[in-house]
C-alpha cells in the first residue's frame, strides 16, 4: 500500500560471510553462469556504502535510533549481512536477524506468486475453462461496472487494470482522515497490541471490493497504460481466496509458501490476526530527534498489496527459492516456466509498440542479455526493498535485501534511502557505465531524491573475474 514494497538481512553489526563460488550452473536467461571471483576490497566497499547510504543519520554520538537489516546474497549464498539500530528505542530492543518488519509492498511478489501457482494447477478454473492470464475479472467476480469488463488477470499482475485506488476512496469518503492517521506519533503505539480501534471504519479485503466497484473509472482504457495499483493486488489476493482449495489468502500462503520454506516468523495480517511479537517499531524523524509512529491506521488489516510482515532470516529463504526455481534446481512450489514470466516486461495489451516495465510483482531493467527485478516496499516508518541481477552475461550474480523502520525528515534531500543504497551497490557491483550497469539508465531507479553528499565517491576496486 502506498507503494508497499521489500529488502533482508542480519544478526551482528559487520557480520561479513565469506563468498563461496561454485560449478558452473544456468543463469536466469539459459545460458552458463560462471561463478564469482571478487576482489577483496569488494566488501570493504559495501560496508562504506551501506553505512553512508542507509543508516538513519544522528546529531550525537551514542544515540539511540532506528536503524535496519539488509543482506547481499552472490549466486545465491550468503554474502554479507548487518544489522544496525533499534527495534524498540523505547523499550531498548536492538534490531536483529528474527526483527520483524513490515515489507509493504514486497508483498505483492508473493500475491504474483500465489496466482501463479494457480495457473499452474488444471483443477482451477473459472466458468468451466482453467485459468489463465486471459481470465476475466467479470468472470471470476460479479458486480463490477462495466468498464472493468476487459479486465484481464494479467492486466491486474501488471498494473495495467485502471481500477480506483482503494487507499484515496478511503480518504475521500473520509475527509481525509487517513492522513493524519498515518502521521500520528505514539503513544499508544498499536505495535504493542495489534488491536481494532474504529471497527465500524476498518477496511478489509471485501469492503476493499465493494469500494472499488462503487467507484467512478479513471480516464485510461484498461490494458493500454502502466498505473501502479494497490487495488488490483487486493482483488488478486480475493482471487486467491475464492479459487484456492485454502479458501484464505493468509492459509494460502501460510500451507503454499511460508510453511514449505521454513519461514517461521513471517505472516499474512489481516482482521483474524493477533499481535506479532518482536515487530519493529516505526519511526519518523523531525527536528533532530526519532519519534515513534503510533501504527494504526483503519486500513492495517487489508493484505495482498502488501500487510505481509517478515523478518530478514525468512526473507532470504524466500529469495533463496525463487533463485533456485529460476535456475532449474526446485519446482516444488512453483514451476521455472511460471515463475520465469513474472521476471519478463509485459507488452500493454492493446497497444503492441509499448512494453511495460512491469513484471508479475517486479519491476523489471531489462537491456541485451541483462535483465534487473526489484521492487520497493513502503508505509509510513517502513522501507524495503529487494534487487536482483547478474553482471554481465557470464553470470555472477547480486540479491540485495533491505528492511528498515525509519522516516527521514520531509526536508531531507535524501530520502528513499533503500533504493540509493540499490543504486549505489550496483555501482560496486555492475561498475558506474550504463552499458554494463542498466540500473543507472532506468528511471525507476532514479529513487526520486538525492543521494547523501557524505558518501563521496566510490574508492577504486575492481573485479577479479575483471582484471
Amino acid at each position: 500500500m502506498l507503494g508497499r514494497s521489500w529488502i533482508v538481512l542480519v544478526l551482528l553489526i559487520g557480520l561479513i560471510l565469506p563468498v563461496h563460488p561454485h560449478a558452473t550452473a544456468r543463469s536466469i536467461d539459459g545460458g552458463p553462469q560462471q561463478a564469482c571471483e571478487l576482489a577483496p576490497c569488494f566488501k570493504d566497499q559495501i560496508k562504506s556504502r551501506l553505512q553512508c547510504s542507509l543508516a538513519p543519520p544522528s546529531d550525537c554520538d551514542g544515540c539511540m535510533k532506528p536503524g535496519f537489516a539488509v543482506a547481499l546474497l552472490i549466486d545465491n549464498k550468503p554474502f554479507f549481512e548487518d544489522v544496525s539500530g533499534f527495534a524498540n528505542i523505547r523499550l531498548r530492543q536492538r534490531i536483529n536477524r528474527e526483527t520483524v518488519f513490515d515489507i509493504a509492498s514486497l508483498t505483492k511478489q508473493f500475491t504474483a506468486a500465489g496466482i501463479l501457482m494457480l495457473l499452474d494447477d488444471p483443477s482451477v478454473t473459472v466458468k468451466g475453462n482453467r485459468l489463465t492470464l486471459d481470465t476475466l475479472l467479470s468472470d471470476i467476480f460479479d458486480g463490477f461496472p462495466d468498464y472493468t469488463k476487459t479486465i484481464t488477470v494479467a492486466d491486474l499482475l501488471t498494473h495495467q487494470s485502471n481500477l480506483r485506488e482503494y487507499i484515496n476512496l478511503y480518504d475521500e469518503q473520509h475527509h481525509g482522515s487517513l492522513g493524519k492517521a498515518l502521521k500520528k506519533r505514539g503513544p499508544p503505539f498499536w505495535y504493542e497490541q495489534m488491536d481494532h480501534r474504529t471497527p465500524n471504519e476498518e477496511v478489509t479485503n471485501e469492503s476493499v471490493l465493494r469500494m472499488i466497484k462503487a467507484a467512478s473509472p479513471k480516464r485510461a482504457i484498461p490494458g493500454t497504460d502502466f498505473i501502479y495499483s494497490n487495488s488490483g493486488y487486493v482483488v488478486l489476493a480475493q482471487i486467491i481466496e475464492k479459487l484456492s482449495v485454502e479458501k484464505s489468502y493468509k492459509k494460502f500462503m501460510q500451507d503454499r509458501i511460508f510453511t514449505p520454506l521454513q519461514m517461521t516468523k513471517t505472516t499474512v495480517f489481516d482482521e483474524t490476526s493477533p499481535r506479532i511479537p518482536g515487530h519493529a517499531f516505526s519511526y519518523v524523524r523531525s527536528n533532530q530527534k526519532y519519534f515513534a509512529l503510533d501504527g494504526y491506521t483503519p486500513l492495517n488489516f487489508v493484505h495482498g498489496d502488501g500487510n505481509i510482515h517478515s523478518t530478514l532470516v525468512d526473507m532470504v529463504k524466500w529469495v533463496q527459492a525463487i533463485n533456485e526455481v529460476a535456475h532449474g534446481r526446485r519446482e516444488d512450489f512453483i514451476k521455472q516456466a511460471t515463475l520465469l514470466k513474472a521476471f519478463e516486461s509485459q507488452r500493454v495489451r492493446l497497444d503492441l509498440r509499448r512494453h511495460s516495465d512491469y513484471g508479475f510483482g517486479f519491476y523489471v531493467a531489462q537491456k541485451d542479455q541483462m535483465r534487473i527485478v526489484y521492487h520497493p516496499g513502503d508505509w509510513p516508518g517502513f522501507h524495503s526493498y529487494m534487487l536482483y541481477g547478474r553482471r554481465g552475461n557470464q553470470g555472477c550474480e547480486l540479491t540485495m535485501i533491505v528492511l528498515s523502520n525509519f522516516e527521514p525528515d520531509t526536508n531531507d534531500p535524501s530520502k528513499n534511502r533503500p533504493c540509493h543504497l540499490g543504486r549505489e551497490l550496483s555501482k560496486v557491483f555492475w561498475g558506474e557505465h550504463e552499458d554494463l550497469n542498466i540500473i543507472l539508465a532506468e528511471e525507476k531507479m532514479f529513487c526520486g531524491s538525492e543521494p547523501n553528499p557524505n558518501c563521496g565517491a566510490l574508492p577504486g576496486c575492481t573485479p577479479a573475474s575483471a582484471r
